[in-house]
């Protein structure tokens, strides 16, 4: 089994994400994965109450967020 079709606890996607250059706090990621903002990557599955992830789905997520550097004013 690769890496893109395991899955992942949300530290555990954190760390991942964190490879491929997405460089996420915990507390921020812990944050915005709260069902309650539901702004975090698409949970996979549930393993009891704690959510799975995808690493494809959560890449998509990661990149979909990222914005164009603003020009500064020399």
């Amino acid at each position: 089994m690769n890496d893109r079709s395991r899955l992942f606890t949300r530290d555990d996607l954190r760390n991942r994400l964190a490879e491929y250059g997405y460089p996420i706090t915990k507390s921020y990621f812990d944050k915005i994965c709260l069902p309650s903002r539901n702004a975090g990557p698409p949970v996979a599955k549930m393993w009891g109450k704690r959510p799975l992830y995808e690493l494809e789905p959560a890449l998509a997520w990661a990149e979909s967020n990222c914005t164009k550097p603003v020009a500064r004013a020399a």
